[in-house]
């Protein structure tokens, strides 16, 4: 995400649509990162002096945890649209 985008998204109603990750470990720590991507961005645009959107709005693929286990790992709105397989490989 670029600082240099803040000034088109001022004003906007903007929508992140992150994937569906589900989390693994990085040095220890876990990491849920398409969900953690998405609340960075969102703090971004919201500590903006470039101009804030009119509202920020994100898809939520879990209650709460950021990622839906019934869902295979990187499953997004692509995949979605494309009518593929909705169900994790068991």
């Amino acid at each position: 995400f670029l600082e240099s985008w803040y000034p088109l998204l001022s004003g906007k109603s903007i929508t992140l649509l992150y994937d569906n990750d589900h989390p693994r470990e990085n040095n220890g720590k876990i990491v849920k990162t398409g969900y953690d991507s998405m609340q960075r961005v969102a703090m971004l645009l919201a500590k903006s002096t470039d101009g804030q959107p009119a509202s920020l709005s994100f898809l939520d693929w879990g209650k709460g945890e950021g990622y839906d286990k019934g869902l295979p790992n990187g499953y997004d709105v692509r995949d979605w649209l494309a009518g593929k397989d909705q169900h994790a490989a068991d």
